[in-house]
């Protein structure tokens, strides 16, 4: 069995939300203050057997209530948690079945059962509630009636089945779950190194002479006795050491001791002695962790670093975790399901050991541990995990709640599975930002990736305090990652701004050629007897993210438009100061644009072949004299750089006259392609 979702109703920042769950591992992300905590408290209110935060306060409820709704009933916290049957194979127990049995709601092989935390006024004083508040005006009015005089006789219960039915979960059924929870700010040195530690104590008593209790080669009888030989060795080691105290306090004792007689200890005839024997679990105390290094030194573990010995504890509460549910061990008492909840993990955490803590939960989750809940806000984590096991958390703009599943955008289709697969591969720690941003900008190559925030300033914008991320997925291939946004199609859509700049990127061919291949716009149906002609397919309407609200693809000049770089030219070709040191024809580049109009340019182009086609071209296109002498420019700009080569020294130029903004001497005039200023001003409105 599994825990397949949660329905939280009136809990804190959780109006009316319903959160699905794998089995399994389940990473939840998501912004700082929008439910993840309160997430894992509300599955704690049910599944922590001894859970001490079941009394809740009146900060607790969810707000705002309108004032008609908190008239008609006191307001109540109801979380229901819903459990079926385990997807994956092996994991379910006949155990499962008969702890759940009496919480059923569904009764077939594919069970459901629920089990709901119920925080209520009791009903026989509802009608004392409705008088004292029928006369309020506002909202706080009535909080504050409900703060004062109600909330005390609030009272909570654990309900197992159909919620209606409010019949009371047994104490003995709840504590066969179990909730092993580790908070973000955490400090575990005490924990680890203090004597009296009993998680330490209780891992040692489960795994002593762990290597009788597992030999598969010996009977039980035969493993009894092993251990019960040892025990006795242990106890007659320990009696010898307990004697040679004694006698070494034989004298001592006659000093320590004569006070007793002095303050009447030793009436009727009854003398203070020492005596005692000594138990193997009274030296789990005596034991230190320590970490021992290759050079051969050994350092207490209070030496180590916090995320050192994060790790330790974690694997001794999943050790823990193991000893208690081992019904050898625990017989009835046995844990049949726990539950692990670590939040942020990665704050006390290396990169590379974040990567390596998760593997160390994903290969110890199926023995010890049925379902796994993290909260964090790495991506070195976020990557590291398939899509399946990622829950997004999101805010709206009213701070309303709600839940993307990246996963399940993905049709079963062969193009979905594909784009699957495609996007699967390409969330690595630096492109997994795109789901932890608040707004998301796709581009086609390094050079788009390199420049768009410095461009951003120039139209009067920050990508950095509006938390967008940039990522360059190497080419047209947008397709596949906005399935992930597209929230007209998918109820489980990422609700979040993306903006995709892509280029029109012309092509043309010859009728008896079979391939397509790149021309200049200037080159476009110009001669369509001979060629077929074609563009980027995202331009235009006609595709499936054409009419997504939170969704926009901005392109060229249908007509005009090229590449990004041809375009940075369009709009500017009188800045010379855009022609950098690493380019070719520099010289030549310079004297177009001290050129006035295009015959003039024409003429100094030059004679290569590839030169006299393009002039020809724009002698045949019927464009002003304006565009043709600007597609000359861009034309050869375009020529004389290789595809992002020339980007982060571009971007150092355009940021470094930035700065000078403010001083007209130094400043020079740079206009932002259209399509971007557009595209930005769409994201970020």
């Amino acid at each position: 069995m599994y825990i397949s979702s949660l329905k939280i109703q009136g809990y804190r920042n959780f109006k009316n939300q319903t959160i699905e769950f794998n089995d399994g591992i389940n990473m939840v992300i998501g912004p700082n203050n929008g439910g993840k905590t309160n997430l894992f408290r509300a599955l704690r209110l049910i599944y922590e057997p001894h859970c001490r935060f079941r009394r809740l306060s009146i900060n607790d409820f969810h707000r705002p209530i309108a004032l008609d709704e908190l008239k008609a009933a006191s307001p109540r916290i109801v979380i229901t948690s819903t459990i079926k049957p385990s997807i994956i194979p092996n994991k379910e127990s006949e155990d499962d079945l008969r702890l759940i049995r009496m919480w059923l709601t569904k009764l077939d092989d594919e069970y459901e059962a629920q089990l709901s935390y119920v925080f209520e006024l009791p009903s026989q004083y509802e009608e004392e509630y409705c008088k004292s508040v029928s006369e309020t005006t506002t909202e706080n009015e009535v909080w504050n009636i409900i703060e004062q005089g109600f909330i005390r006789r609030y009272k909570y219960y654990i309900v197992g089945g159909d919620i209606s039915k409010m019949e009371k979960v047994d104490s003995e059924s709840l504590n066969r779950f179990d909730v092993q929870s580790l908070d973000a700010l955490r400090n575990v040195e005490y924990d680890l190194v203090n004597s009296r530690n009993s998680l330490l104590k209780e891992v040692i008593d489960f795994y002593i002479d762990f290597e009788i209790r597992n030999n598969q080669a010996l009977s039980n009888e035969e493993k009894e006795t092993e251990q019960r030989k040892i025990r006795e060795d242990f106890k007659l080691n320990s009696s010898a050491i307990i004697n040679h105290l004694i006698n070494r306090l034989r004298i001592g004792k006659e000093h320590m001791l004569k006070y007793a007689s002095n303050t009447g200890a030793s009436f009727n005839n009854a003398t203070p002695d020492f005596n005692g024997d000594l138990s193997e679990q009274d030296l789990y105390s005596a034991l230190r962790i320590i970490v021992r290094y290759q050079t051969g030194i050994e350092l207490p573990i209070s030496h180590n670093g916090l995320g050192y010995n994060n790790l330790i504890y974690i694997s001794l509460l999943l050790a823990k975790i193991q000893a208690d549910s081992d019904i050898k061990r625990m017989g009835e008492n046995a844990i049949i399901y726990p539950i692990l909840i670590i939040e942020e993990p990665e704050a006390h955490l290396h990169p590379s050991m974040q990567y390596k803590f998760l593997s160390f939960l994903r290969d110890n989750q199926t023995s010890k541990v049925r379902q796994i809940f993290v909260s964090t806000h790495s991506t070195q984590i976020a990557s590291a995990v398939p899509l399946q096991e990622l829950i997004c958390v999101q805010r709206g703009k009213n701070e309303e709640i709600s839940f993307a599943y990246p996963y399940k955008t993905f049709s079963n289709s062969e193009e979905g599975i594909k784009s699957y697969r495609y996007v699967q591969r390409f969330l690595d720690a630096t492109r997994s930002d795109m789901l932890f941003a608040d707004k998301v900008i796709f581009v086609e190559g390094i050079a788009e990736q390199l420049m768009l925030d410095v461009l951003a300033r120039y139209c009067g914008h920050s990508i950095t305090d509006n938390h967008v991320c940039i990522v360059n997925v190497g080419g047209r291939y947008f397709e596949h990652f906005l399935k992930m946004f597209n929230t007209r199609s998918s109820q489980y859509a990422l609700n979040k701004r993306v903006l995709c700049l892509t280029d029109i990127d012309p092509t043309r061919k010859g009728k008896r050629e079979k391939t397509f291949s790149k021309c200049y716009p200037f080159e476009m149906n110009i001669d369509n007897e001979n060629y077929e002609y074609a563009c980027n397919p995202f331009v235009g309407t006609d595709h499936e993210f054409s009419d997504v609200e939170n969704i926009l693809i901005s392109h060229q000049d249908k007509t005009e438009g090229k590449t990004f770089e041809y375009d940075l030219l369009l709009h500017n070709p009188k800045c010379k100061w855009l022609i950098t040191e690493r380019m070719s024809n520099v010289s030549k580049l310079q004297e177009l644009m001290d050129c006035n109009s295009f015959n003039d340019a024409k003429k100094i182009f030059g004679n290569a072949e590839w030169r006299k086609q393009a002039i020809e071209s724009l002698e045949k296109c019927t464009w002003t004299d304006d565009k043709k002498y600007r597609a000359l420019i861009a034309t050869l700009y375009l020529k004389s750089l290789g595809k992002g080569e020339n980007a982060l020294l571009l971007s150092s130029i355009l940021s470094a006259n930035y700065a000078n903004k403010d001083n007209p001497e130094k400043f020079h005039t740079f206009n932002v392609p259209e399509y971007i200023k557009n595209g930005l001003e769409w994201l970020l409105k």
